[in-house]
């Protein structure tokens, strides 16, 4: 029997071989990243998303290279703006969901690396989610719990209780 957290890695692994595109910044320091082809979004007044959609929530992240970083979420938002332009990240090789929190490690082609990190002080809220082209989601919290389903039903932003 599959294990929750194996079908996440799954639903993530099929990202491998897309091209991001449409990154942006956000409220505050979320992030958003498009694979696949564009589609109309209905709940966001029309505004193009993917047919793969990555929201970084309430984790922080860093955009880093071998030799270098990049960005990352407590950066200046100028710097986060101008910096995530100029990215030109490559298709996506591989991903890996980290443990125990459900981090994410991300490599787009050969230089490029996206790391997320679940702050101990927000282990109740949502980390990350990502809607996939099936009409499903898949939410990650800081406590290391997740929440797949159907994308038309709402998520919580914050967990009340552990599941």
């Amino acid at each position: 029997m599959m294990t929750s957290q194996t079908q996440i890695q799954r639903t993530l692994t099929k990202l491998t071989g897309l091209k991001p595109w449409g990154v942006k910044l956000g409220f505050g320091t979320f992030v958003t990243i498009e694979f696949g082809k564009p589609q109309a979004s209905v709940q966001h007044r029309g505004a193009e998303h993917g047919e793969w959609h990555l929201w970084l929530y309430m984790c922080a992240w860093r955009f880093q290279t071998a030799d270098r970083i990049i960005v990352g979420s407590e950066d200046e938002r100028s710097r986060i703006e101008s910096s995530l332009e100029s990215l030109s990240l490559q298709r996506l090789r591989s991903v890996r969901l980290l443990r125990p929190a459900l981090d994410l490690a991300i490599k787009f082609g050969a230089e490029h690396q996206l790391l997320t990190f679940s702050p101990s002080s927000v282990e109740n809220e949502m980390q990350w989610i990502l809607y996939t082209p099936e009409g499903n989601s898949v939410a990650a919290f800081g406590d290391g719990t997740h929440k797949y389903g159907k994308s038309s039903e709402p998520l919580p932003a914050v967990r009340t209780q552990r599941r």
